[in-house]
């Protein structure tokens, strides 16, 4: 099982209600009265960039009885999506924050979904970082929203990586418009990984990875930038096979291409990391909740779901198309795999006996060049 001692989730009451509400039975998740999810998928079409949504439709008396069906038309965007975040991730996930490829910052309203959904405000971002003549390119990776629970969406933070270029992380004050600072090689005193960042939302804490003599070495930082970088911790992954930073149940983990796993808990020292047997890894599914106690690495094509940290188990997973991007609904503890041309539902509910297949497809006619995913609430109408 889990390693003891992780953090407890710090739901909000909306989701802790929502726990009550379900009852699983079977990988497909089939329950006496579910919530209603609805998918916010990202992607490129010949009409061009857009966010469309998809309900996650769940009825066992037909036929089938679960089902991703579109609802509504697309909302367009100025430009190509590259990251999703949500303003209140452990609450009733109200607003969503797009970043989009030119570095701008889309907002938009899903807290009645599927009736609201339009466009707030947008940021132009990029307008905010002073120019460098000699690295005039900026390209965009990931946006991640804090402010903590007295100005909730009051901050982002961005990760901006180029090629043979030193990735650098600028965290903006959304409310002046103006940047608070921007973290570099020369803040932090040793070279930053362009692995991907996480704001926790409950402590408004910023965690990225450095190379730290040869291992990767997580560190914290305060969203308003007042103290120096602080170490959480280092794990024994080789900074050059490092691949991505991701928060999992208890703490923050660092995934190797090779397929090495490393964990720096929140609390405790970090773990030897473990050899998933996972060649060409890319991604950790993250939980932002922590509160699932299983855990997924994938490559393009297979997976990994892990039990247990210390004396790790795995089952294998074979998806049915390249995977893009993913995206963990907690309560219900279904993971949606954005994958070419379709969804992907992984059910990371724990067995005792683990089901024959915990993977369910469904292909999204239409669905061009799908980039990113995330979910929200929707509104169970009459």
């Amino acid at each position: 099982m889990m390693r003891r001692g992780r953090l407890a989730p710090a739901w909000r009451p909306l989701l802790a209600a929502s726990l009550l509400l379900v009852t699983l039975a079977g990988c497909t998740g089939t329950e006496e009265e579910s919530i209603p999810i609805i998918l916010v998928v990202g992607s490129v079409e010949p009409a061009g960039p857009q966010l469309q949504l998809y309900e996650d439709v769940r009825d066992p008396m037909a036929a089938p009885a679960r089902d991703l069906a579109p609802v509504g038309a697309p909302l367009r965007l100025p430009d190509a999506p590259v990251s999703l975040d949500v303003v209140d991730r452990n609450g009733e996930r109200s607003e969503l924050v797009v970043l989009d490829e030119s570095g701008a910052l889309h907002f938009v309203d899903i807290s009645d979904l599927p009736v609201s959904f339009a466009l707030l405000r947008s940021i132009d971002v990029a307008a905010l970082i002073p120019s460098d003549p000699l690295n005039p390119a900026l390209c965009w990776q990931q946006v991640q929203i804090g402010g903590g629970a007295s100005e909730p969406g009051r901050y982002a933070a961005l990760l901006e990586s180029c090629p043979d270029e030193p990735p650098e992380v600028y965290v903006v004050d959304l409310v002046s418009q103006e940047l608070e600072y921007a973290l570099t090689q020369e803040h932090v005193g040793t070279q930053l990984l362009p692995i991907g960042i996480y704001v926790d939302q409950r402590s408004d804490l910023l965690y990225f990875a450095a190379d730290e003599i040869g291992e990767v070495e997580v560190q914290s930082l305060p969203l308003t930038g007042a103290v120096e970088p602080e170490p959480l911790g280092e794990t024994p992954v080789d900074p050059p096979e490092a691949v991505d930073l991701s928060p999992i149940a208890g703490g923050i983990g660092v995934l190797a291409e090779d397929g090495a796993l490393g964990i720096v808990p929140y609390e405790g020292d970090p773990l030897a990391p473990a050899d998933l047997g996972l060649s060409e890894a890319s991604m950790l599914l993250p939980d932002p909740s922590s509160n699932v106690e299983l855990l997924a690495a994938f490559s393009e094509t297979r997976g990994r779901l892990v039990e247990g940290l210390d004396d790790i188990e795995f089952e294998e997973l074979f998806l049915r198309r390249p995977l893009v991007d993913a995206t963990l609904e907690p309560v219900q503890r279904f993971a949606y795999l954005l994958e070419e041309g379709g969804v992907e539902i992984l059910d990371l509910f724990p067995y005792a006996d683990p089901p024959s297949n915990r993977l369910l497809f469904f292909d999204l006619p239409g669905l061009d060049e799908p980039r990113v995913i995330t979910w929200a609430f929707g509104t169970r109408l009459p």
